[in-house]
């Protein structure tokens, strides 16, 4: 009878006992928070981006029109901007003290805007023309670069780069 009741405690600790069990826990949740985070902080990121590019596309395609409606009406001259190093001429100050884009960057920043050139640390407009490989054209690029609502530094994370051929007036 003796050798019965050994084997039945035998039996009886082959199962694992709660704190077996809570141990177990706590180190699966101690080693799954740091990847979490990990994966949730990388994809905020990458939803910033999403949700800012329609709204910054906007924006430069905005500038460009404007650009196009001064050219149409003769009050632009492409030859300033040719030329550039390849980045382009910085026309930040003028595009932002355009009303409209003013407005729009107040609704991108999410700020109430006192004055449009709070803007100017956290985007820059450059503009550049050359001529095309058609005579009768030239080609005007903007590239609008921004950073994020939260970010000021003057090394832009982010840009999008419009292309345009227009005919020479």
């Amino acid at each position: 009878m003796n050798t019965n009741v050994i084997q039945n405690n035998r039996k009886a600790r082959q199962g694992l006992s709660l704190l077996e069990v809570m141990l177990a826990v706590v180190i699966f949740i101690l080693g799954i928070i740091p990847l979490l985070r990990l994966f949730s902080e990388g994809g905020l990121a990458q939803q910033k981006v999403i949700r800012d590019f329609p709204v910054t596309l906007s924006i430069a395609e905005r500038i460009l029109m404007t650009i196009e409606n001064e050219i149409d009406e003769g009050r632009f001259d492409t030859a300033m901007f040719t030329g550039t190093d390849g980045n382009g001429v910085d026309i930040t100050e003028s595009v932002i003290e355009n009303q409209e884009v003013s407005m729009a960057l107040e609704k991108f920043y999410g700020t109430d805007n006192q004055s449009a050139t709070r803007f100017l640390t956290q985007c820059r407009v450059l503009l550049s023309t050359k001529p095309s490989s058609d005579p009768n054209l030239i080609e005007i690029t903007i590239r609008f670069l921004w950073n994020d609502r939260d970010t000021n530094s003057k090394d832009f994370k982010h840009g999008i780069e419009l292309h345009l051929l227009k005919g020479k007036i």
